[in-house]
């Protein structure tokens, strides 16, 4: 039997998942040929992704390989696009490695969404607060007691910030990346998302995604110089509130031991060059002082590694919980769960008894 012409809706979406999947990758269209084996062209490529020639299924289930999809998943019409999303970055990557990011959160927030759907459970982002222009560093303290007093949070510690995120409705994606990367923040409708570098220590993963929290939920004028600036003061004081830091270390400070940052980390989840800079904002420090312990984190190379490790877990699992309720009671055949869940699926979703 011969297989039914794509009409050119079909190609058109056939060669955006290409894209896809070749972005998510990180492949240029020459990468993807060479490790196709040269079964095609860098034309041929091109003409798939624009929606002008289809691919024949052994060259798509090549390609589907390469890029580690299933050929099914070229099939699934996209429900977002890269437009469709508003993402807050500086980036320092390159093109490609952005663009991979980019790609794997669309993707990823495409499964969420179907999931949140089938179920019939969504969770936007619903929290409003008044929003007024922040200039100075004090408004962001104030800002930051009015959102963990309407939190319930008070001044203790935040155990599993990403998990905190989820149950207020912002989508969390954990992803492995460069160095160079360490968050960013994605926007569609009601929709939020903070993605997260999975390579970093569980202090600058709850740092990052403090800072990028801070991004949507602050206001600043338009003429504002210092935005990431006054978003690193909004993760400090998230994480570590001001009367809670004065607490621990006092009014004023002349010398701080080590082991006073180390339990500061332990307990806050913040590492110590992050509450050395909140000591100072604080006006716990001076400024020669706090010069002082950022040179000596240097010289003991602590700015890279340093002499503690925060233990705590930080985990988004709420997309993991619907995935296993679903198929646990039978909502989601296990077909539909390994296409929906991806490489999120958990490796004991058979049902116990």
């Amino acid at each position: 039997m011969s297989r039914r012409k794509k009409d050119k809706s079909d190609l058109i979406h056939l060669g955006q998942r290409l894209k896809a999947a070749r972005k998510m990758a990180g492949l240029s269209m020459e990468d993807l040929v060479t490790k196709a084996g040269r079964i095609v062209s860098k034309q041929a490529i091109s003409k798939y992704e624009n929606g002008i020639m289809e691919p024949s299924p052994p060259i798509l289930e090549q390609l589907a390989q390469v890029l580690n999809v299933k050929p099914s998943y070229f099939q699934q019409r996209a429900r977002l696009q890269l437009s469709d999303l508003y993402f807050r970055q500086k980036s320092k990557l390159s093109r490609k490695e952005e663009d991979a990011i980019k790609y794997r959160a669309i993707n990823y927030l495409e499964r969420y969404l179907e999931l949140e759907d089938r179920l019939g459970l969504t969770l936007p982002f619903k929290y409003r607060i008044k929003k007024k222009p922040l200039n100075t560093n004090n408004d962001i303290e104030e800002l930051v007691m009015k959102i963990r007093s309407d939190w319930g949070l008070g001044r203790t510690p935040i155990v599993n910030l990403l998990g905190l995120l989820e149950e207020k409705g912002i989508k969390v994606y954990l992803t492995p990346a460069s160095s160079r990367f360490a968050g960013l923040t994605a926007k569609n409708g009601q929709t939020q998302v903070i993605v997260v570098n999975s390579n970093h220590p569980p202090d600058r993963i709850r740092f990052t995604a403090s800072h990028e929290l801070g991004h949507i939920l602050c206001s600043f004028p338009e003429d504002i110089k210092d935005e990431e600036g006054l978003c690193h003061v909004f993760a400090g004081a998230f994480l570590l509130p001001r009367e809670e830091i004065i607490n621990l270390l006092g009014q004023r400070r002349h010398k701080i031991t080590l082991w006073e940052w180390q339990y500061i980390k332990e307990t806050y989840g913040i590492s110590i060059q992050a509450a050395i800079y909140r000591a100072l904002e604080c006006d716990i420090i001076s400024h020669n002082y706090f010069r002082a312990l950022i040179h000596q984190l240097r010289l003991q190379g602590w700015h890279r590694v340093e002499p503690v490790a925060y233990n705590g877990k930080e985990e988004a699992t709420r997309f993991k919980r619907l995935l296993a309720f679903a198929l646990a009671e039978g909502l989601l055949t296990p077909a539909e769960a390994q296409r929906i869940g991806g490489e999120e699926l958990p490796p004991a979703l058979q049902p116990m008894a």
